[in-house]
């Protein structure tokens, strides 16, 4: 469609053509994406100069450039219009008013889209203190690692900040010969925040199930004497299923779990002895399964029975104690990691409440 304005003076007029619509739609576009802009063509087609005199915008998001220089009759320019998305998420609408030498001297041109806002990282909470430190979590577990993987290792972060009026750095206890620690920055001004990243090297890891550690550390502050806590780690060591040929796979073993969930209900104050729940394990595939753990890192839950190597659709029944007395009053929420060789769940996770009451 063409757009038309004629403006006439002393018998000759000048004649704007807008090659394009005079409204251009950016669609979507990212709210952290940069600047977005659109040439707008004009031809004037009178007998006369056209002169541009300005170009009013609506908002100052908005940018138009244009060229000073009279439009000759049958000559073309171009008004560039560009828009900052940066801070405007939504809708927008935008126009500008063209202003030239002529009686009917203002047209009107418009942008419009929608910028699609950008990501915003929620804020850190931070859950624990170890004296002037902040830290967001004590607890690492990384994701299934395969074992003697020679490929990279993986790697987890805990975020940390200085609520201190002077610096300070983290001190390491012993740490697992399959573990590596670094800070950054080594140390912690005033209020200033870091992280803490942990990596694993699967080559040093001598056997499969699940991996724990607690690495001892201590904040130093200056002038102050060490704060002691400690970092827990975990991890689940499959096997390398890639391996597998499609026949090794048709033939796998299968694990089947009688729950996924093990609720021991209300118990009261004066329940203090051991409370035992069970659960099966069943093989439903062709070949021995091999259960490597079975295992919760809560020391409150204790474990037992069951086999090592379940054969082809039989069945192993596991016993899950819990000491009364060693729940705290209010919920208990925990977990149980089953690791084997089936490689449709290598890693199964059954998850163990109570209620302890007064």
């Amino acid at each position: 469609m063409i757009t038309v304005l004629f403006f006439t003076v002393n018998n000759l007029y000048s004649q704007i053509v807008f090659v394009e619509e005079p409204t251009h739609n950016f669609g979507r576009i990212k709210e952290d994406g940069g600047l977005v802009s659109h040439s707008f063509e004009i031809k004037n087609t009178g007998d006369r100069p056209l002169v541009i005199t300005r170009v009013s915008v609506s908002c100052g998001c908005t940018r138009p450039k244009w060229s000073k220089e009279p439009i000759q009759p049958s000559a073309t320019t171009e008004v560039i219009v560009t828009y900052d998305p940066n801070g405007r998420p939504g809708y927008f609408n935008k126009t500008m008013q063209i202003h030239s030498n002529a009686e009917e001297s203002r047209f009107t041109l418009s942008v419009r889209g929608r910028v699609e806002p950008k990501f915003v990282p929620p804020p850190i909470v931070y859950n624990y203190s170890v004296g002037n430190l902040n830290m967001h979590t004590k607890t690492v577990a990384f994701d299934s690692i395969a074992y003697n993987n020679k490929g990279e290792g993986l790697s987890e972060v805990v975020k940390v900040q200085n609520d201190g009026e002077v610096p300070l750095t983290i001190l390491w206890g012993k740490i697992p010969p399959y573990l590596s620690i670094a800070a950054n920055p080594k140390e912690l001004n005033s209020d200033e925040a870091g992280e803490i990243i942990l990596s694993i090297d699967a080559t040093n890891i001598k056997s499969k199930g699940r991996l724990t550690a607690t690495v001892p550390f201590w904040v130093k502050a200056e002038g102050q004497e060490p704060v002691e806590n400690k970092l827990n780690v975990s991890a689940n060591i499959i096997d390398d299923f890639s391996k597998l040929s499609q026949s090794e796979k048709d033939n796998s073993p299968i694990v089947m779990l009688s729950t996924t969930e093990i609720d021991y209900g209300k118990l009261s104050g004066g329940n203090r002895g051991r409370v035992v729940r069970t659960f099966d394990i069943t093989n439903r595939g062709k070949t021995p399964l091999t259960i490597y753990s079975v295992t919760s890192d809560d020391e409150a839950i204790t474990i037992s029975g069951g086999r090592k190597e379940i054969r082809p659709n039989a069945t192993a029944t596991f016993r899950v104690a819990i000491q009364a007395r060693n729940l705290n009053v209010g919920l208990l929420d925990s977990s149980i990691n089953i690791v084997c060789n089936a490689p449709n769940t290598p890693v199964s996770i059954i998850k163990v409440t109570a209620e302890k009451e007064l």
